[in-house]
């Protein structure tokens, strides 16, 4: 058993120890300034990167859920447009030649326009992509189908059906990718939920007058913050098992992918442990304060 290991054993049974010895004697007095506002306070700042996580995540499933419909709204303006087979034109004798070109010349040109109207018009496009059409196109759907539209002029079946079928698979990862938003913000709002719970229930012991505090009455203090200390472990434990079973794309990459700019990665633990980080403090003044009577 390591140091650290047996001091968090020894501790509390040390602690009950000396407040039944010194039960008969004394009653304790707690300085105010240990459970004075800026304690409160700095247990309930604790909670500060699973809001700002959430925000991140909200926004990021805005996002995802615009570009879903962008990309669905273009493609129902594909599958809306005609299609020409392309046919070798033969003239006839007292006629000008005319290629099926002329007719269809604007059906390409309109799946341009359609995309730019749907996919490019996003919110975030600019701050996001910022990229040209034919660019875009190819990061999206592919650079054969970018090079045809951005090419030709003729809007064939054939490519009018890979053209469907490319919109669909882009707005189908959209989808798949807001489901896992989802996810992560159901496990965002129900860390923070129950943080917040242990952070009153820190702000209604820190609130508590124990100047001349008896010894039964600390021992309940004790015990209540092995309580919250227990919910914090409890907490952490579920986070881990939740980001352990979860496979779809990686969602430890998803996290770095969510928070590349911020000071931490995995926000529910690092909330977390400042809590039970901040609940350690209090109880090992607690035992250094009855340790230290005369």
């Amino acid at each position: 058993m390591s140091r650290r290991a047996m001091h968090a054993v020894l501790k509390p049974l040390v602690l009950t120890a000396v407040l039944l010895w010194v039960a008969p004697f004394l009653s304790i007095t707690v300085p105010r300034t240990v459970f004075s506002c800026d304690s409160m306070l700095a247990v309930l700042a604790c909670v500060t990167r699973i809001p700002e996580a959430l925000s991140i995540v909200q926004e990021e499933r805005e996002r995802t859920a615009a570009e879903e419909a962008a990309f669905e709204n273009f493609s129902e303006r594909v599958v809306a447009l005609n299609t020409t087979e392309v046919k070798p034109a033969t003239p006839t004798a007292g006629t000008t030649l005319t290629s099926p070109e002329t007719e269809t010349a604007a059906q390409l040109e309109d799946v341009r326009a359609a995309y730019r109207n749907t996919v490019m018009t996003v919110p975030h496009y600019e701050e996001e992509y910022d990229e040209p059409l034919t660019e875009n196109m190819a990061a999206e759907l592919g650079t054969d189908l970018a090079g045809f539209v951005h090419g030709d002029d003729i809007l064939t079946p054939n490519l009018q059906q890979a053209l469907i079928r490319a919109s669909h698979a882009a707005k189908q990862e959209r989808a798949s990718f807001r489901k896992s938003l989802d996810r992560e913000r159901d496990t965002l709002t129900d860390a923070r939920r129950r943080l917040r719970d242990v952070s009153e229930s820190t702000e209604r012991l820190a609130t508590t007058p124990l100047d001349r505090c008896p010894f039964d009455k600390l021992l309940r203090v004790e015990h209540r913050l092995q309580n919250l200390k227990s919910d914090c472990e409890e907490i952490l434990q579920d986070r881990q098992r939740d980001l352990q079973k979860r496979s779809y794309h990686n969602d430890l990459q998803l996290q770095a992918y969510l928070y590349p700019s911020q000071p931490w990665t995995f926000p529910v633990l690092d909330d977390a442990l400042d809590c039970l980080s901040r609940l350690q403090e209090i109880e090992d003044w607690i035992v250094q304060s009855v340790i230290r009577r005369p």
